[in-house]
């Protein structure tokens, strides 16, 4: 059986500066500001968690290229990730006061692959700086499927990662990737995947597929081709 991948979005509760015309307050600082708490709304949780691992990618490309390069969904993955995610505070915006939200490991992943694949340049740099972090495991079986998804029909993940989180747009691009989808999965296994997780583990697939370098061909080989 392929492994399950459950992923479950938390409140995103954020305490912020409140704006224009308020009635009196009652806080009993006058020098600390009043604040309200803001519930994000699932797919405005998804759309934030994946500017936040886009920025963190930006910032720290070595750690993300490392990061990739571990298996997918593995609890060394989630740990490096999640220390990234507390390190990259900057990421959060221009929020004033506390912020305070559930991290996600694949999240982040997938949020990092997304910005280095529609940011090639920043691959290629860190393929000459970093090498060791283009050599990666063996796929486990899920990561099989997402490799399959990615050989069939490159271009179609492709879309998917520019579309917006949460959009028409990724929807439609999901959607057209349901042949390929089922024709990865072999006969007798089951895959269980939201829209949400199949999205995060087609961006990582998508990174490798793009990130991992071509095999060179030998110069024999080379010269019988003209």
């Amino acid at each position: 059986m392929i492994d399950r991948l459950v992923l479950a979005f938390a409140l995103f509760l954020i305490p912020v500066t409140a704006a224009g015309a308020a009635p009196p307050s009652s806080n009993p600082d006058p020098y600390s500001p009043d604040r309200t708490r803001v519930a994000f709304t699932d797919d405005r949780a998804r759309k934030f968690l994946d500017e936040f691992a886009r920025c963190i990618a930006s910032r720290q490309p070595r750690k993300a290229v490392a990061m990739l390069a571990l298996s997918y969904g593995s609890g060394e993955q989630q740990r490096v990730a999640l220390d990234l995610g507390t390190s990259e505070i900057e990421c959060m915006g221009p929020y004033t006061g506390e912020l305070s939200m559930s991290l996600d490991g694949s999240s982040l992943a997938a949020g990092m692959a997304e910005y280095l694949v529609t940011h090639a340049n920043k691959i290629e740099d860190m393929r000459r700086r970093e090498p060791n972090s283009f050599i990666y495991a063996e796929p486990t079986a899920v990561e099989r499927f997402g490799e399959c998804v990615v050989e069939q029909d490159p271009a179609g993940v492709t879309a998917l990662a520019r579309s917006d989180i949460a959009s028409i747009a990724e929807s439609v691009a999901t959607d057209a990737l349901i042949p390929e989808i089922q024709q990865c999965v072999t006969t007798g296994q089951t895959l269980s995947l939201d829209r949400t997780a199949l999205r995060q583990l087609l961006m990582v697939s998508l990174y490798k597929h793009v990130a991992i370098p071509p095999p060179a061909v030998p110069a024999t080989a080379a010269s019988t081709q003209h």
